[in-house]
């Protein structure tokens, strides 16, 4: 369980790093290439992935169901479930 959540996190940083270059580009009115932009779509749905399905895992499953570190409510574990389909 650490280690999924150690490479979701580890996952997260590195497409929101990929994310920030290339809005550092648009800002100072660069222009992206095909390439850049495909990156851009696949690193916006890694992060909605990595982090709402894997880095917060069972924590947004709800207590009552006795899971290990699980300390989420029903709401939370609904919106796991709708970034897990709609990121992923």
């Amino acid at each position: 369980e650490i280690i999924s959540k150690t490479t979701a996190f580890l996952s997260t940083l590195g497409s929101y790093l990929i994310v920030s270059d290339i809005a550092k580009k648009v800002r100072n009115g660069k222009e992206t290439d095909p390439y850049q932009r495909i990156m851009l779509g696949l690193s916006l749905c890694d992060i909605l992935l990595s982090f709402f399905y894997v880095f917060l895992g069972t924590w947004m499953t709800p207590k009552e169901t006795g899971w290990l570190w699980a300390v989420g409510n029903t709401a939370s574990c609904s919106a796991q479930g709708f970034f897990f389909v709609f990121g992923g």
